[in-house]
């Protein structure tokens, strides 16, 4: 019932009546699959895998609705996803809304893969333990949030999940490298986050190059992870410079031959890992 589960946002959100009135009746489902080699014992396979990703968007498929959740999780695992990566927006730090703890407590229910939440939050320091709690079993903030980074990262680390750190577009590769040795992951948005659908943006590679030849230099296990626009076409690209992990959502669920075959094709990927370094 949406008035229901806007009710619950406002509640645990404390959004204003004017945001919510402006969301729309039919939210749209879009998933992602990324695929990355795993040294954790509990999240990690040592093997490039596919993971789905769930986020909500106003501005793409129209016929997939909130009440399908389950059934479209169902499906991408089914196709060979590992994990679900979750995309939850304030409204603030980007300029969009997605959901919340009360969504990820309900899927977490019906499902066993691992929740990988991806915070794009003004605050993630506060919620690290709630979306913990929720069922996240990683959680990647973003550099450029107001909380203190070193404080994020120990709140998740309390919390039990692993840690990841993102960069938007314009940030540069040297505002995380204080923070590599306290982390499992790096996220490199190749898009502006907030809104799926958009151009995989060629010119963040050399950041994921630089990012990956200092991981490298300092001989740590650390997942590189790239998010936005990758496909059949991306994936490769994205890889040769040092992606090992990798975001796709509209690649998947529109994939012309089905989601297996989209997920193969991220996988393939591995194949030209690290070849541009």
């Amino acid at each position: 019932d949406s008035d229901c589960w806007f009710s619950t946002l406002k509640e645990r959100l404390g959004l204003p009546d004017h945001i919510l009135n402006s969301l729309p009746n039919e939210w749209d489902i879009v998933g992602k699959a990324f695929g990355f080699e795993k040294d954790h014992p509990e999240l990690f396979s040592g093997k490039q895998v596919a993971q789905l990703g769930v986020f909500f968007s106003y501005e793409t498929r129209k016929h997939t609705y909130f009440g399908n959740l389950d059934k479209d999780i169902a499906e991408v695992t089914a196709s060979g996803a590992d994990m679900l990566h979750l995309d939850v927006m304030d409204g603030s730090f980007v300029p969009n809304i997605s959901f919340g703890v009360p969504v990820i407590k309900s899927i977490r229910k019906n499902s066993t893969l691992l929740f990988d939440a991806h915070l794009m939050i003004d605050h993630p320091k506060k919620y690290a333990k709630v979306f913990a709690d929720a069922g996240a079993d990683h959680i990647t903030f973003h550099v450029e949030s107001l909380d203190d980074p070193a404080e994020v990262i120990a709140a998740i680390r309390e919390a039990g999940c692993t840690v990841g750190i993102s960069v938007k577009p314009k940030t540069p590769a040297s505002a995380i490298f204080p923070y590599l040795e306290l982390v499992d992951m790096v996220l490199v948005m190749t898009v502006e986050p907030g809104f799926g659908g958009q151009s995989f943006m060629a010119d963040q590679m050399p950041k994921v190059a630089e990012i990956k030849r200092e991981i490298k230099k300092r001989n740590l296990k650390i997942q590189l992870q790239t998010d936005g626009g990758v496909d059949a076409k991306t994936s490769p690209v994205a890889a040769s410079y040092g992606s090992n992990l990798q975001v796709a959502g509209t690649a998947v669920f529109r994939h012309p031959e089905g989601m297996k075959k989209a997920v193969e094709l991220i996988h393939n990927s591995t194949a030209v890992l690290d070849s541009a370094l």
